[in-house]
């Protein structure tokens, strides 16, 4: 049943995904909740520490920064920076820990 609801799923996050590389406002913040959801995925942070999970993890991060990235370097800087802003927001709000 997991996998039927997965199966279900994706193509609605596959079209977010690739609604994401627009350029209007709404393709700004959903570029910026996926790279939110990955950082979040790929790092353990605190006060005092930063780490990264796994290579993979890290890897797919930074695919994801590449592939979401933006025309100008200024607004490819401010998603980046929005995005772990909402990241530290997310896990303080929302903590998953898998693993």
């Amino acid at each position: 049943m997991i996998w039927f609801g997965f199966t279900a799923v994706s193509p609605l996050l596959s079209f977010a995904c690739w609604y994401a590389r627009g350029k209007s406002k709404l393709a700004l913040i959903l570029s910026t909740l996926i790279l939110a959801v990955l950082f979040n995925m790929c790092f353990v942070y605190g006060c005092w520490y930063f780490n990264a999970k796994s290579v993979l993890e890290a890897i797919v991060f930074i695919i994801g920064l590449i592939v979401l990235r933006r025309d100008t370097l200024r607004s490819s800087a401010l998603m980046g920076t929005i995005s772990i802003v909402l990241a530290v927001l997310l896990d303080m709000v929302i903590p998953f820990h898998f693993g």
